[in-house]
């Protein structure tokens, strides 16, 4: 028998879904199921199978809007009929007694189960209703029959509910049972418990995510900027400088600004791991380091003399990469919102370096000048694209200059 999870035959597969072979057969060719080659045979995945015969489960609800109780009902009524029972009284009489009685005494179990309402097996599983089926006998528990069966065919087990007291005729579930209840419950809360978890780390993750792209978005907004030792923007940069600056707008974090908190940084990685967003860090045996934003692509952005530019990623010999999660960074300072810092612009809605993040005319003409010259550098190297881009750039500049 397959394990949990483990690839299915289509016998188990037919065996879990309380159907017959034939029928997985025909759900295959329809597209319902998958099936693939393996060691054993044709298997499909455990949860396809799983997942249909939720889906069936909920199908035949929807048949059924009475409820499970009722369906339950119908089920025993089919399998153990009420009949009249004449018993002789000691004073001769005839007493008539209602009780239920068998309207096919020739099949038991499996075989009786064999032809009960689909609908039926679909809601309570084929194991409950080969124990419901099973001839009443006070000394065998139809619950924990209808366990062994569950476990033989991974189909499912019995609920604790009222529908399959029902289903197993008032009797109730033993110690056995319930102590298997109180299991399923625990690895159910425990599933939970990892299930949200998962969830969690995958929404830091997707934040985190978030947060380097915006980073990436928003220093290309600053492409043809000036460099200019020791500036943090808005208008000119050093390389720290537009990395910060980058950062902070993204995702109101701070980005480390020391050559000693950048080694102290608990999120390097390797630079053939590199992300679009990561930072790249060149430390060299003497005289200043540099930093720069992986863009993806073999390429880096990166403030550096005369302007902010795309480089090759070998234009350096990187020392490593840095990755930066909102965990792993400490939240600007909040009382900048009040002293009347600007909100942080919007990545999408800006495609290069705004006219009106200048100031003055000189600095306009600055950020023309160093457009003019990416303009011709990137037609030089064939990025046409990026060519249009800064070809749009140079006409917002000039028309800011009144030109």
């Amino acid at each position: 028998m397959a394990g949990e999870f483990d690839p299915l035959t289509v016998q188990e597969a037919a065996d879990m879904l309380g159907i017959t072979r034939q029928a997985v057969d025909k759900l295959i060719s329809k597209g319902a199921l998958t099936s693939d080659a393996g060691p054993r045979g044709r298997v499909l995945a455990f949860r396809d199978v799983r997942q249909l015969m939720v889906d069936r489960r909920d199908a035949a609800m929807a048949r059924n809007p009475e409820g499970r109780e009722a369906l339950a009902l119908k089920v025993i009524d089919s399998f153990w009929p009420f009949v009249d029972v004449y018993e002789q009284q000691p004073d001769t009489s005839i007493k008539v007694v209602r009780m239920r009685g068998d309207n096919n005494m020739t099949l038991m179990g499996q075989d009786k189960a064999a032809n009960v309402d689909p609908d039926a097996v679909a809601v309570f599983g084929r194991a409950s209703i080969t124990a419901a089926a099973m001839k009443p006998d006070p000394n065998v528990c139809r619950w924990c029959e209808a366990w062994t069966f569950a476990r033989q065919t991974l189909s499912a087990p019995p609920h604790n509910d009222r529908a399959y007291r029902i289903l197993f005729q008032d009797q109730e579930p033993c110690d056995r049972d319930r102590a298997a209840w109180a299991r399923n419950a625990d690895v159910g809360r425990i599933m939970k418990r990892e299930a949200e978890d998962a969830a969690r780390v995958a929404a830091g993750e997707a934040a985190d995510v978030k947060l380097r792209t915006d980073a990436l978005r928003l220093a290309e907004l600053k492409i043809g900027a000036p460099y200019v030792l020791n500036a943090g923007g808005p208008h000119v940069f050093d390389c720290a400088g537009l990395v910060s600056w980058a950062y902070r707008n993204a995702g109101n974090v701070d980005v480390p600004d020391t050559q000693s908190a950048i080694l102290a940084s608990r999120e390097k990685i390797a630079v053939k791991d590199a992300v679009p967003g990561d930072l790249l860090v060149h430390i060299p045996a003497t005289g200043p380091g540099h930093i720069a934003i992986y863009a993806g692509g073999g390429m880096v952005l990166h403030a550096t003399p005369p302007d902010v530019a795309y480089a090759p990623l070998g234009s350096r010999p990187w020392s490593f990469a840095l990755r930066l999660t909102r965990k792993g960074l400490t939240s600007a300072v909040t009382a900048s919102a009040s002293a009347g810092v600007p909100a942080k612009p919007d990545p999408a809605s800006q495609v290069w370096a705004p006219v009106d993040d200048c100031t003055d005319d000189a600095c306009t003409t600055a950020l023309l000048a160093s457009a003019t010259r990416r303009r011709e550098r990137a037609l030089a190297d064939g990025q046409t694209a990026h060519a249009r881009t800064l070809e749009r750039q140079i006409a917002q500049l000039k028309q800011g200059l009144g030109s």
